[in-house]
Formats: C-alpha cells, sequence, structure tokens
C-alpha cells in the first residue's frame, strides 16, 4: 500500500514538473507571438487585457469566486495591473525595436532587479551575494552592448521590461497572500486595461487637430480596429493560452513544487523563447556567439543566485534543527 502510494505522489510530482515547464514554454512563446502580431504594442497590450480580462471574468463567474472588494483593496491591484500594462508594452516595444533574442536577454536580469527591489521594500541593505552577482550581471550586459550591433534604445526598452516584470512580481507576492488568485488576475487586468485607455485618450486629445473647414475632430483609434483576422486569432490566443491558463496554474503549482525549482523552471523562459526564435524567424534571430555567451552568463548568474538562497535557507533551517536537539 505504502509503496502503491509512493508512486502515485511520484508520478504526481513529475506532473507537476512537467506543467511547470509547460507553462514556462508558454511564457517564452509569448515573445514569438508579439512578432507574428503586426500592430503597435500599445494596441497589442489593450487587447490582451481586454480579452483576458472579459475570460477571467467569466471564469470567476462560474466558479462563484466574489469579485466585489472595498475600494481601499482595489488601488492596489489597480496599481500593479497598471505596471504589468508598462511591462508588457515595453516588452513588445523593445521587440519591434530589436528582435526576440535581444529582448529576452535583457528579461533574463528580471530575477536579479526583484532581488533589490525586495531589500528596498523592506528597507534593508542588499546582501553581498546580491551585489555581486548584480555586478556580475552588469558584466554580461555591458559584454552584450559590446558584441552585438543593436539600437541602445532597444537594450534599456528590454531592461526597463525587466525592471517592470520584477517590480510587479514583488507586488503579487504579497497581494495573492490577501486575495484569490482570480480576484488579483481579473482586477490588475481591469487596471492595466484601464491605464492604457487613459493613455490613448490623452494621446488622441494631444495629437489630434480639427479637421479643417468642418472643425471636427478625426474619429479615434480604437485599438481593436488595428487588427487583422490573423491578428485577432494570435492576440485571442495570447490572452487565452499565454495569460489566464499560466497565471492560475502557476499559483496552484506552488503549492505542489519546491520554491527552489519552481524559480529555476521559471528562468528558463529567455532559453525557451531564444531557441524558438531562432527556430522559427532563423536570420532575423541570428546573434553573433559572443551575444550567447553573455546570454549564458547572465542566465547562469540568476540560477546561482537561486541555488545560493535556496543552499542558505536549507543550512539556516539545519543549524535551528542542529540547535534544538543540542537543547
Amino acid at each position: 500500500m505504502k509503496e502503491s502510494m509512493t508512486l502515485i505522489q511520484r508520478k504526481a510530482g513529475w506532473l507537476a514538473y512537467a506543467e511547470m515547464h509547460f507553462i514556462v514554454f508558454v511564457w517564452g512563446f509569448t515573445a514569438i507571438l508579439g512578432k507574428l502580431i503586426e500592430v503597435h504594442a500599445l494596441d497589442l497590450v489593450w487587447n490582451r487585457m481586454a480579452i483576458a480580462s472579459m475570460i477571467i471574468g467569466l471564469w470567476t463567474s462560474a466558479t462563484r469566486v466574489p469579485l466585489a472588494l472595498p475600494l481601499k483593496s482595489l488601488w492596489p491591484l489597480l496599481g500593479t495591473g497598471w505596471i504589468i500594462a508598462l511591462h508588457w508594452v515595453t516588452f513588445y516595444h523593445a521587440i519591434d525595436l530589436s528582435n526576440i533574442a535581444l529582448t529576452l536577454a535583457g528579461l533574463a536580469t528580471s530575477a536579479l532587479w526583484a532581488s533589490l527591489i525586495k531589500a528596498l521594500y523592506r528597507k534593508q541593505i542588499p546582501g553581498i551575494s546580491e551585489i555581486v552577482l548584480s555586478c556580475i550581471a552588469m558584466l554580461a550586459m555591458f559584454l552584450l552592448m559590446k558584441v552585438q550591433h543593436f539600437a541602445p534604445l532597444a537594450w534599456w526598452t528590454a531592461c526597463l521590461s525587466a525592471v517592470l516584470a520584477a517590480w510587479f512580481a514583488v507586488l503579487n507576492s504579497k497581494l495573492t497572500e490577501r486575495f484569490q488568485p482570480l480576484q488579483v488576475a481579473f482586477w490588475e487586468m481591469v487596471g492595466g486595461l484601464l491605464g492604457i485607455s487613459l493613455w490613448l485618450l490623452f494621446r488622441y486629445w494631444w495629437s489630434s487637430t480639427p479637421n479643417s473647414g468642418t472643425l471636427t475632430m478625426p474619429p479615434f483609434p480604437w485599438p481593436w480596429l488595428s487588427l487583422s483576422a490573423m491578428d485577432w486569432f494570435w492576440v485571442t490566443v495570447l490572452a487565452l493560452v499565454c495569460t489566464c491558463y499560466p497565471f492560475v496554474a502557476s499559483i496552484r503549482l506552488m503549492r505542489q513544487i519546491d520554491p527552489f525549482t519552481f524559480v529555476l523552471s521559471v528562468n528558463m523562459e529567455p532559453v525557451y523563447g531564444i531557441v524558438l526564435g531562432y527556430w522559427l524567424f532563423g536570420e532575423s534571430e541570428r546573434m553573433s556567439p559572443l551575444f550567447y555567451v553573455g546570454t549564458a552568463i547572465l542566465i547562469a548568474t540568476v540560477l546561482g543566485e537561486a541555488w545560493y538562497k535556496n543552499y542558505r535557507f536549507r543550512r539556516e533551517r539545519f543549524l535551528k534543527k542542529a540547535s534544538k536537539t543540542l537543547t
């Protein structure tokens, strides 16, 4: 009986691990979709968040998850949604300015930014390991800028996207403790949607001039009007497969997979995305050998930080147990 239970648990563990890597693969595929969808980054993200908020709204209705929250609780969710929207806009804009490989190389720094942002929120000085690893990451970034010819704006846009990704990840780690995952997902999508809508309205008001003779304003450029039939298909895939499912599934898998394994799996996203981009788009994604060396150093730095934190956590736990047994 015990052996059969152990086999079932092992099988469940492997299935959870396989699903985690599938989700990370799906996240890597978002960069591919960003290149396939031929619209401005603002329009792409607006449509992505609009479809995702509707799908998650129906999901919450079917599962009877309450969406009504006090206004005081809504502001952090809506604000975090705006940060997510900015992350996606800068991410897809970086792809438009350069290519998938460069953008994902910049995104690979997000885990290091998260460590620094966590320290700031806790009002602590970053640890020596975090400072050393951040310096190594900066050297790798400098190497990438020297060995590959690309617009500096593209690289810094990708790095800004990584900082924003780290910021909302730190905020979400706190919000998911207070609210249900579907509540967080819905209101963050709504917050991002409202933020981009306000920006589009402001841009329209600022840049538009009345038509000569009639003094009427030109029609408002609604984001959904810029999508072709194929773009609609890919945006729907992006919202449904790459947004709604991974968010909820990753929250569930956090309860089944060791945190160290979870972090290592997520940090494979740039690898999957770069390989997919090279396989699907060929020459436009080909970079110099030293670029891949620099990217490998970046990813190894992130993995090294995760390994060191896991080692330190296990060591502290072992010492606590040892001190208890001695007393």
